[in-house]
Order: C-alpha cells, then structure tokens, then sequence
C-alpha cells in the first residue's frame, strides 16, 4: 500500500505542470514539465540553504525582566553573567537589613570566677606587705578583677564592632551575586573584628607601657615600696618610692620582672601554681598567665581549699579555639571570641535592592522565528526568479538536445545558424536586441481571460510598472540595510593585560571583563611603606643602652644639692629613653596592626576596572589608610596624655610629690614646688616665678644637671641640659616637654655616658652614636610632643600595582559592544526577504490599481464616444 502510494505520488509529481499557460499545447508540455521539476529542485535547495545559513547566524537578542524574584535573579545570572544589569531603587543598604551575628566568647567570661561573688570571697583584708606580695593568694581577688574586666571590655568591643558593622553599608548601584554580596559582607565584619581586636590590644599595651615608664606606683607595692632613710642617719623624715627588685630584675625595668606565682601552704611548703604568672603590675602578671590551674579540680581545691563552696572548673572541651594552656594575653588578643555564626540572607539582601525591572542581552543560533521569517520572506522573490531560470534552463538543454523546436520560424533558425559564422559584435548585438525583445514581452500578469491586443498591452504595462516599483523599492531598502548600523556584542576569551589595554583604548565605554576571582587581598597589589623618623632604629632606644641604664637604681644617688630648681639627670634618664623605646614601638605597633588590617582587606570587584578608575581608587584607598592610622596613633597618645599627666599619681622616681614623716606614724604627702628659671648659669640665675605639680603636673618642672663626681669630668657643663632636657612632675611630662636637637649632637652623648659611667662600675657603657644630621628630616628642633603629634612619621610611599591586580582578577573573557554595519550574510537574506514582501505586495497592488486605472480610463473613453 505504502509502495502504491509513493507511486501515486511520484506519478502526479511527474505530471505537475505549475508552467501551463492558456495558450500551452502538445509542443509545449515537454518544456512546461522540464522546467517545473528544475524549478521545484531549484527552489528546494534555496530554501535549504536559506534555511541552514539563518540557523547558524548569531545575533544579539535583548530581553527585560519585570520585579523579578530573587530566584530568577539567580537564574539570569548564572545564563547572562556578562550582560545581566538589575538596577536597585537604592544603591546602598546596610548590613543589619540582612546579616546577623552570634558570637561566643571564651568560656571564663560566663564562669563564676568572673562574678562578684567569687571576686569578695577571695578578698583578703589583710594589711598587704612587702613580705606577703610573694602570696598569690592575697592578689588572686584583683588577678580576678583583671580577668572580669577584660570580659567586659571584649563584651564591650563586641557591641561596637556589631553597632559599627550595622550602619556601615553595601554599596551596589545595582543588585550583584550572591557571592559578591556573602564575600562583602563577611571581609566588612572580619574588618570590624579585626580593627577592634587590634585597637584593645594596642590600647591596652600603651597603657602598659606608658604606665610602667612613667614609673606609676601600684598600692600593692608589687613595683614600689615606700622607704625611708635609716635613723642613724639624722637625716630629714622624708621617704621616697624604691623599686621592689626580684632576683636581679627591678620594676624600673619596663618590661617588668615577671616570674612564677607562689604560695606556701599550711606545711609552710612553696608551692608553684600551674600557669600562673605575677609580675610588677597586676595586669601584666594576669595577661601572662594560663588558665590551666582552673581547668582542674585538684588544682582548685590546692589554691582555694579555705572556700567553703562547691566550685566547678572551666571545661576542656567548652572552648572550640582556645586550649586551656592559652594565655590570658592571646585569648584577649581575639577579644576573648571563640566562635562566631554569621548568617547572610541574599533573599533580603534582594528584598531591599528591590529591582524594578532586569535587563540582559545574549546572542543565539537557531531562531525559529528568523527562520520562518527568512523562509517565508524569502520563497516570493525566488519563486520569481527561479521560475524564469527554469525556463530558460529547460530550453537550454531541450535545444541542445534538439528535442523541441525553437518558437522561431525556420527563416529565423536559419538566420542564427548563419549569425554564429559571424563576429562577436554581431553576436552580442543580436544578444541585447534579444533580450530587449524579450523584457518589452515580458508578462508577469497573464490571465486566462480573452486575449486581445488590449489586454495583453495592459498585462505588459503593468508588468513594467511592477518591475520599475520593485527595482526602486529594493535599492532604496538595500541602500538601508547596508547603510544603517546596530550594536553588536564581541566577545574575547581569556585576554591578556595588553589586549585588555587595547580593548580599552578603543571600545572604552562599553567593554566589560568579569573577573573569575571576585574578591581579592590588597597585599597582592597594593604596598604602603611608612618611614618612621630615624631615632626609631638609632642606638638612643636600643637594648644594650637601656639595660644599661636600668642596671643602677636612682635611689643610690647621692643627696640633691639644697638649690630647688635642679635636680640630678640621672634620676631621668632611664626612663626618658624607655619612653622614647616605648613609644616608637607603639608607632611601629600601630602602623604593623594597621598593615595587616590593611592587606588582608579584601578588595571586591565583579569585573576589571579601568585603570585610570583603578589608581584613583586605590590612591583614595591608601592615603585613608595613612590619614585613618596616623589619627588612631594620635588618638591614643592624647588619651595617655590626659591620663597620665593630668592624674596626680604617684610615681616611683618622686617626682610630683614629697612624703614626709609626722606624729605618730603618719605621713603626708605635699605637691612638690619648682621655681621657674629663665637663665641659668654657674654663677647667676634669674627666676620668673614658681610652679607646683598640683596645678601644673604638664608643665611644671626642674633642671635636669649632669653632676660633678670625679675630678675627670670637671670640663662638664653641668648645666648642658637647661632648655633641652626637662624634669618633669612626672617622667612623662619631662619626658614630652624635652628637645629633641640634642639627639644629633655627640657632645650630649658623651657627657651623658660620662655622667653614667661615674656611678655604674660593673658593666661598660655601650658605644652609642647620635643621629646622622645628614639624612633629610621633616622635622627640626621639635619638642617630643610634637614628634609624637606626628607619629614619628617622615614620609610614606604607595605603589598600586594594575597588573597584579588584573593577572589575580583572570578574566575568562571580555566583551564590548561596537555598532556597525550588519554582516553580508545577514545584509543579503534581509534582503531577500524584503524582495520577497515587496515581490507579494506590488502582485497585488499594482494589478489592483492599474485595474482601477483602467476602469477609469474606459468608463472615459466611452463617455466621449458617446457623444
């Protein structure tokens, strides 16, 4: 049956004639069938090929997406990563719209060690004395307190490190991936950490510094005790601050004497505590210690088995980051935090972006309705064309194949035969002769109606008509086609950073480069140097010159002379260059933290910016971070500067206050008095006034002279000091208001070592050299407070590096959109298909109105016969 049928179908195929005409006959129906089967193959394979090349072109498809979810955010993102553009109604929203935050904190910071209870029960109201500070029992109360309130303060940081991340925002003009947002989110709170981590721990080592070096007196008299000279003596009752010394090691030290916590128990035994250190200060000896004793019951109950309470030890496996053999110092280095959970909510994230509308762009092959469009827009013009190359195609192989006559008479065959004896010209000749024959013949509008000269006149007018309306027509939309530009999106796969240059330098507007890495650290490409001024790495603070100093106690000097307004340097002089060491490791502490805050910034960029985008960025980048940690180190330094010099605190060298000895074993304490001195000299002295260190602690002081003890050193100027160095009522205050020109000249130096030397005869004193004048410097002649107004700082250098950054970014491809001309392939079937509709269109307009014409024109020409 399927054979029958194929048959049948192959027999009406042979049978169709689609070029019958009305005047078709026997001698015809050869060429007719001929020409419907070349037309109908020839139609064919257009079409295919038609078909096949529009399939495989690539044009750019654009498409917009109204308030979508935040679903189809992602799906759009993943399809057009490259071209996706979803404005948000906002271009900034704030972290807390879409992030929370648990933190927990070591475990000792929830215990009961912590709590008031515990603290007033290991309180001991015994009179402390210098014997008993040995006892780690009579300070475990205030070693406690130490511990409580560095919870508090990490709880505290906490606070403001979630207040600040809260109002800080995400800034993004238009809505970014989930991965870009999660990645902003988590370096912007790991910053605020980590800015808040690195601020206690530097605060709190400042004041440990500064207090050690200004040489403040604890009540624990753990690093001064109060002495009084011996009876025999018949000296006058007045007592002075001594430093408590531990095996060689005296609390003038700045590092401290720290050492192993002891107790003896009720055997009169010395018992170690495991873990536990004291030192000259309570908070040092507390920082320095472990935990480990409270992890363990036995432990406990060794140091506190006076306590009648149940008392539960710290866990072992509480803590997830910290062991129990963390010292105090590095757990309140991590703020006491052992864990945070972060939960980033990219749907509410969404929600506040709150995109109007999402606009993307892709190119595609296949477009069915391109297709259909061409093939269809296509099948009228070559219908029409094909249709006359298959008549002339038929006649050409049934000519040669002589099986039809030509529809010339014999006198004409016989006329051509003659004619191809004759020259080319007169071939050609005939050619266009033939041809112009042929188009004044031409019937495109041939009707089986009744063929009269008239009609077949009109049929051939409006043939040409038709051809003069589709020739315009066609030129003028070819003209069009190839004329008139569109945008098209180019894409580069993997371009290096000399191609991205030269995309950038031709298609700067338009050229997009989404980076594979999206979040990147600044230490890859960016490098902030500072240079701190040179007494920062001089002999003046170095460790032999300090240990040098502080191997001899002031308090083995000889008497004062009885004149009021100079005093011996050497009371200040250890602890003016450990100041000056204090704080330049402050400056250097400071800039270090900064630094690492700084680089392990993660620098977020979905896409490659320009360069010149990228150094202005990173330029603003970097001097914030200059400006931002010179004003953090300003900050703290007048904080310490109103603690310390505005309190009236004793200090150990008894520089603000003289203590004397009264009736019945008390003691009273008075402000000590300085005259103001304007000129000075070994034979003359002139007064302004006087200043005392109860109204004026910043800037009350005496002359620092360098004494005349052995006849070597009579060529001293023992006044070398007046107007450079100053004696504060504190170490500080001296400390600050102090020159600081002396430091490049050798002949202060060498009186100093010698003024040393005289009293220190168990070591050498060390070879040190002043600065060297001939290195540039920003400042000159400065008192040290302005110095350290300025940080030490000289200079910074910053470098960005383009490069780096684009080789870590790696770009799997750029793409930029160029407007141009359509491409030749694309501008032909556009064509095509124009033809095609104009070919359909003016087929039924122009017999149309050339029918009206002609109606017109007859209904004319019978009205005047008429008359």
């Amino acid at each position: 049956m399927i054979r029958n049928l194929v048959n049948r179908i192959w027999q009406k195929f042979l049978e169709l004639n689609l070029f019958k005409k009305h005047s078709s006959n026997e001698h015809t129906l050869e060429k007719e069938l001929l020409s419907t089967r070349i037309y109908l193959i020839g139609l064919i394979v257009c079409l295919s090929l038609i078909t096949i090349t529009v399939a495989l072109i690539v044009r750019p498809v654009d498409k917009i997406e109204y308030k979508p979810s935040h679903e189809k955010f992602s799906q759009l993102l993943r399809k057009y990563p490259n071209t996706l553009h979803c404005p948000c109604s906002k271009s900034s929203t704030s972290y807390d719209k879409f992030v929370t935050t648990k933190v927990y904190f070591h475990q000792v910071c929830s215990s009961e060690f912590i709590q008031q209870t515990w603290i007033e029960k290991l309180f001991t109201s015994k009179h402390i004395a210098i014997k008993s500070i040995n006892d780690t029992r009579i300070t475990l109360s205030l070693f406690w307190q130490t511990i409580a309130g560095l919870c508090i303060a990490s709880n505290k940081s906490w606070d403001d490190v979630l207040a600040n991340f809260g109002v800080t925002s995400s800034i993004t003009p238009t809505a970014v991936a989930e991965q870009v947002i999660r990645v902003q989110a988590e370096n912007a709170l790991r910053n605020q950490i980590n800015v808040s981590k690195t601020t206690s721990v530097r605060n709190l080592l400042t004041l440990q510094r500064i207090t050690r070096g200004n040489q403040v007196v604890s009540a624990l008299q753990t690093n001064f005790y109060l002495r009084y000279p011996p009876a025999h003596l018949d000296l006058p009752e007045l007592a002075k601050m001594t430093a408590q010394t531990f095996s060689n090691c005296t609390c003038l030290n700045i590092e401290g004497c720290p050492r192993s916590a002891t107790f003896n128990d009720s055997y009169g035994h010395l018992i170690n505590v495991p873990g536990m250190i004291v030192d000259c200060l309570i908070v040092d000896g507390a920082l320095a210690s472990t935990l480990e004793c409270y992890y363990n019951q036995s432990c406990i109950s060794m140091l506190h088995g006076e306590l009648s309470m149940n008392i539960q030890p710290l866990s072992n496996t509480s803590n997830k980051y910290f062991s129990m053999y963390s010292t105090v110092q590095f757990i309140f280095n991590k703020s006491m935090i052992d864990e945070t959970i972060t939960e980033i909510r990219f749907d509410k994230y969404f929600s506040e972006c709150n995109c109007p509308f999402c606009s993307y762009s892709y190119t595609r092959r296949f477009d069915i309705f391109l297709i259909f469009t061409a093939v269809t827009g296509s099948i009228g013009i070559l219908s029409l064309i094909i249709r006359h190359i298959a008549s002339f195609v038929a006649t050409k192989i049934l000519r040669r194949k002589n099986r039809i006559l030509p529809m010339e008479s014999v006198s004409t065959i016989t006329s051509m035969e003659q004619n191809r004896k004759q020259s080319m010209q007169i071939r050609i000749q005939l050619l266009l002769n033939k041809l112009w024959q042929a188009i004044i013949s031409l019937n495109l509008f041939e009707k089986q109606t009744h063929r009269t000269p008239t009609n077949i006149y009109r049929e051939q007018l409006l043939t040409r008509f038709f051809i003069f309306f589709i020739a315009i027509l066609s030129i003028a939309a070819g003209v069009y086609t190839i004329v008139v530009k569109e945008n098209q999106v180019i894409t580069i796969p993997y371009p290096s950073i000399d191609t991205y240059e030269q995309l950038y330098k031709d298609y700067p507007t338009t050229l997009y480069c989404p980076c594979s890495e999206i979040s990147i650290s600044n230490k890859v490409f960016l490098n902030v140097t500072f240079v701190l001024h040179q007494v920062c790495s001089s002999h003046l603070i170095s460790l032999e010159w300090l240990h040098y100093l502080i191997s001899f106690d002031p308090i083995h000097l000889p008497r004062d002379s009885n004149l009021p307004h100079v005093e011996d340097f050497r009371k200040m002089g250890a602890s003016y260059f450990q100041l000056l060491a204090a704080f330049c490791s402050l400056a250097k502490m400071n800039i270090a933290d900064a630094q690492h805050v700084f680089i392990d910034t993660e620098f977020i960029s979905d896409h490659v910016p320009s360069e010149s985008r990228f150094t202005q960025q990173t330029e603003a980048m970097m001097t914030s971070f200059i400006r931002t940690t010179k004003y953090d180190f300003i900050q703290t330094f007048n904080w310490m500067k109103l603690i310390f010099l505005n309190s009236p605190l004793y200090n150990g060298l008894n520089r603000n206050v003289d203590i004397e000895k009264i009736y019945h074993g008390q003691v009273n304490a008075t402000f000590r008095v300085h005259p103001l001195v304007s000129f000075l000299s070994d034979d003359y002295l002139q007064l302004t006034g006087q200043c005392t260190c109860g109204s004026d602690p910043d800037s009350c002081y005496a002359i620092p002279v360098l004494y005349i003890n052995t006849s070597y050193l009579d060529n001293i100027n023992k006044y070398l000091l007046f107007k450079t160095l100053y004696l504060g009522c504190s170490p500080l205050s001296g400390f600050l208001k102090s020159n600081t020109r002396w430091w490049y000249e050798i002949t202060y130096i060498k009186h100093i070592q010698a003024t040393y030397s005289t009293i220190i005869h168990n070591r050498p004193s060390p070879n040190i050299k002043p600065l060297n004048a001939s290195i540039s410097t920003r400042f000159h002649n400065l008192e040290t407070d302005e110095l350290l107004g300025e940080m030490l700082l000289e200079n910074t250098t910053k470098n960005a590096h383009f490069g780096r950054f684009y080789d870590a970014c790696k770009p799997s491809s750029c793409s930029y959109t160029v407007v141009q001309r359509r491409h030749y392939i694309v501008i032909i079937f556009l064509l095509i298909s124009i033809c095609g509709g104009l070919n359909k269109g003016l087929q039924l307009l122009v017999p149309l109105i050339g029918k009206i014409i002609f109606i017109c024109f007859d209904w004319r020409r019978n009205r005047n016969t008429q008359r």
